[in-house]
């Protein structure tokens, strides 16, 4: 098996256990009725012992969680609704008494890290987008090491697709990952496939995205767990 086949059943492995913790929060959604998705990420960021801001204008938050970051932008987070009574009580008891992060600040601690997009909300607040951004130190390091460029990175778990960019000895080239199958793009060395540099590269690179899975999954599980109880009452 080539380091590219191996990478590829490495990502199916990630990509399954990411549709289960997304399945689990649509899964709430549906069945109560009562529950926004982003009712859920943000219920479970305040059971984290990440720190938490709110955007301004009310539209959206963040958790910085150590070194890596999750957020959810682009939705009114802070306006109530007459039928979702827990987004009411997490808007006005807890989102709106959060500190404000400025975008120019947020932007600042994405720099040199990863980011990988989550998930699009569709919803009366606005077509949220959930992020994770975590250090990519890994990657940059093991490219440093092969002496190549540090390659480009794209990572969108939602449409299940990943693009490593690389330039090595003349030839511009991409591992991707997309439709849950591996593969080359463009002109690459002979033997590439089976190579150090692949292996290595491909490896830094499922590192990146279990490290963000795992920030998801903890915060995902941890707002299910709140909401749940709620719901018991």
């Amino acid at each position: 098996m080539s380091c590219i086949d191996r990478f590829g059943e490495r990502m199916n492995e990630l990509m399954n256990r990411y549709r289960a913790v997304l399945e689990s929060v649509n899964e709430l959604a549906v069945q109560t009725r009562l529950v926004l998705e982003e009712d859920v990420y943000f219920a479970g960021l305040l059971h984290t012992n990440c720190e938490k801001y709110r955007y301004g204008e009310n539209s959206g938050f963040i958790g910085i969680c150590g070194d890596r970051l999750f957020e959810v932008i682009n939705i009114s987070y802070g306006e109530e609704w007459t039928n979702y009574p827990l987004h009411n009580i997490l808007a006005s008891d807890y989102y709106r008494k959060l500190p404000i992060m400025p975008y120019i600040k947020a932007n600042l601690l994405r720099r040199d890290k990863a980011k990988i997009t989550i998930r699009t909300i569709y919803g009366g607040m606005g077509s949220g987008i959930v992020d994770v951004a975590v250090p990519r130190e890994s990657l940059d390091d093991k490219a440093r090491r092969f002496h190549i460029p540090l390659p480009g990175l794209a990572i969108d778990l939602e449409i299940g697709y990943i693009a490593i960019e690389l330039s090595i000895n003349g030839y511009r080239f991409a591992i991707k990952y997309k439709e849950d199958k591996p593969y080359l793009e463009g002109g690459y060395p002979q033997g590439f496939e089976n190579s150090p540099t692949a292996c290595a590269i491909t490896d830094a690179v499922v590192e990146i995205i279990t490290d963000a899975i795992n920030l998801y999954e903890d915060i995902t599980n941890k707002g299910i767990k709140f909401v749940s109880i709620y719901l018991l009452y």
